[in-house]
């Protein structure tokens, strides 16, 4: 989810799984968070690949991601940024990289 997101904002997302037909959605409920001085709060540092196997080429990223690579897995700045912001949240929501919640 987060990826379609970032390619709403114009973020390049190489090959990771966005729904392009929810772009404009999620264009529009930035810009309505952003109104109501809501904080959607989206990884800043994610593990990408060319390819989901063991012992596959991959690094980690803070910025677009290039064309032939796909996002995984978020990192150490995004897991201390969302548990700094869930700190006292009663019940939260997160999907994963790969769709599974």
């Amino acid at each position: 989810m987060a990826y379609t997101f970032f390619k709403a904002q114009n973020k390049k997302v190489g090959k990771s799984l966005c729904e392009d037909d929810f772009l404009g959605k999620a264009a529009e409920l930035l810009e309505q968070a952003k109104e109501v001085g809501c904080e959607i709060v989206l990884p800043v540092d994610t593990v990408v690949a060319k390819e989901f196997k063991a012992n596959a080429e991959h690094k980690t990223v803070e910025s677009d991601i290039e064309d032939d690579w796909k996002g995984w897995i978020l990192v150490l700045k995004s897991r201390k940024l969302f548990a700094k912001k869930l700190t006292g949240v009663k019940d939260n929501r997160m999907e994963r990289p790969d769709g599974r919640l």
